[in-house]
């Protein structure tokens, strides 16, 4: 009976393990997803788009995070994937975390409709998703979001609350912007600046004066065009 009893108990830890190794959760390849950091704690990817052996790459409306309080193995890290995902494909957003870590906005980019893979044209230009119930949301904001369905462009939060978004590609015309969008999270509101320079796919520095610094990306106003920003075009947003 003792030898029974080890057997059972050796299958039982077996067959379990394979089964954790089966059902576990293994994002499909991305690329141009948005990410958040949550309270140190929780390591949120929204979107992107996946590969398809099939031809055509789909945009996906996925969430899902890795825990961050605890250890993982870099070549098999254990996702969790969220059953609620986002209401629109988004690819080439950005993303701002409240400062309590209760919500995560997703700002601009690519969205389309999870199912059909086409065009939302009356889809919002941010999505709030709420932490605590995995619901989503389109917040009210006042004023006109300038860069709605625009994507490559990095957000800058200050300790006053502005999310700054400046410039970014047309979806759709391949157009950069010169715009530089700041939404005040305390009141919900936009204003827009209108900036000398186009600029998509830059790196962007809040430092500690709180200004801001931008460098490299592309400016000219056809994507496809040779545009690169040369390194010594630094940008500064005082």
């Amino acid at each position: 009976m003792k030898l029974q009893s080890i057997f059972c108990q050796f299958f039982t830890l077996y067959f379990g393990t394979i089964l954790l190794v089966i059902c576990q959760f293994v994002p499909a390849s991305r690329y141009l997803q948005s990410s958040a950091i949550i309270n140190n704690s929780r390591w949120y990817f929204f979107g992107g788009e996946i590969e398809n052996n099939g031809g055509n790459n789909n945009d996906s409306n996925e969430v899902f995070y890795l825990k961050l309080s605890k250890s993982f193995y870099t070549d098999s890290p254990s996702w969790v994937k969220e059953e609620t995902g986002s209401p629109l494909a988004n690819v080439f957003s950005t993303s701002y975390v409240y400062p309590d870590n209760s919500s995560v906005l997703i700002i601009g980019g690519v969205m389309v409709d999870p199912m059909t893979q086409g065009a939302a044209p009356n889809s919002s230009a941010i999505y709030k998703y709420n932490l605590n119930d995995s619901s989503w949301e389109v917040p009210k904001i006042t004023g006109i979001d300038n860069f709605a369905v625009c994507g490559g462009l990095q957000s800058i939060t200050d300790n006053t609350g502005r999310v700054f978004l400046y410039g970014g590609m047309q979806n759709y015309s391949g157009l950069i912007c010169n715009k530089m969008s700041i939404l005040f999270i305390n009141k919900m509101s936009w204003l827009t600046i209108n900036l000398t320079t186009s600029r998509v796919g830059y790196t962007a520095t809040l430092d500690k004066s709180g200004n801001i610094t931008y460098i490299g990306g592309r400016s000219m106003p056809n994507f496809n065009s040779n545009s690169y920003v040369s390194m010594k075009e630094v940008c500064f947003l005082y």
